[in-house]
């Protein structure tokens, strides 16, 4: 239907496709494994810009870090690296908008970023900040535009919001076009300052990007593994990259090698590039 309504409405056909992308869906319920954990928590109530989010905490020590889950995700999908990090660490994770226990129908990545940059200056800053699938992309774009300046891990993450939309657009069966004209109308949406954090289109010089841990499974159907090389390649910064075989999208959340890989990644002396001070 959208497809022949864009060849004569192109610009309502886009807002509509744009409208129906900010609806997250079905909540994903708590797993009875990850239970234990979310009991643990000291959840609060935080105002990220004009959206209030549910914030869980664990532990009080030196070491920060931040957990930022995917579209349709929650907080207590880390429940298994909450357990690997929490000792030494203070351990941070939210539900975006219209996701877990947050409030809200619709969301866009503007604001995970918002999110991000409001705890990043809660704590005075992350040590470590763990970006899921969606999540990712918006951390290592918050990343970019100087809102947390600790070390990056991107786990099952697109490369760019540009292909989050042409994956849409495909996934619905609209034409390229119609993927060009929901960026426009996130882009408006967001507004000129969110939109060029967001949304690709500014990154800094070679070398000043913080460090960045590239996860991501041969077996994910919801990101195509080819997105972690993009990632990659693209990165403005010391970076590496971890695959793993039969984890799938969020499977590889628990992966025992993946917790250690992020154990180590986290505990790894910082580089030159990455160090910020704290305020």
């Amino acid at each position: 239907m959208l497809d022949i309504a864009f060849r004569t409405m192109p610009e309502v056909t886009a807002r509509v496709a744009a409208g129906l992308m900010l609806l997250p869906g079905r909540r994903m319920a708590v797993r009875p494994e990850e239970r234990p954990v979310m009991d643990r928590a000291r959840t609060t109530t935080v105002d990220a810009g004009r959206h209030r989010i549910r914030v869980h905490r664990w532990g009080d020590g030196e070491r920060r870090v931040l957990l930022v889950h995917g579209w349709s995700g929650r907080a207590a999908q880390f429940a298994a690296l909450v357990s690997r990090l929490q000792p030494g660490a203070t351990v941070i994770a939210f539900d975006a908008p219209a996701h877990g226990a947050s409030r809200g129908m619709t969301a866009d990545i503007g604001m995970w970023i918002e999110a991000i940059r409001v705890l990043d200056e809660a704590v005075g800053g992350f040590d470590l900040v763990v970006g899921h699938s969606f999540g990712g992309l918006a951390v290592r774009r918050a990343s970019l535009a100087g809102l947390v300046h600790g070390r990056i891990v991107s786990i099952a993450a697109p490369p760019s919001t540009d292909a989050v939309m042409k994956a849409y657009a495909a996934q619905a069966g609209l034409p390229d076009a119609v993927a060009s004209g929901t960026n426009d109308a996130l882009a408006r949406r967001l507004g000129p300052v969110m939109a060029s954090i967001a949304m690709d289109r500014s990154r800094p010089a070679a070398g000043t990007a913080a460090a960045l841990l590239v996860v991501h499974d041969d077996a994910d159907r919801a990101v195509p593994p080819v997105a972690a090389d993009a990632v990659v390649a693209h990165w403005p910064g010391p970076s590496a990259l971890l695959r793993t075989t039969g984890r799938g999208h969020n499977g590889i959340l628990a992966a025992p090698d993946v917790l250690d890989a992020v154990v180590a990644f986290a505990a790894a002396p910082a580089e030159p590039a990455a160090a910020s001070p704290r305020g």
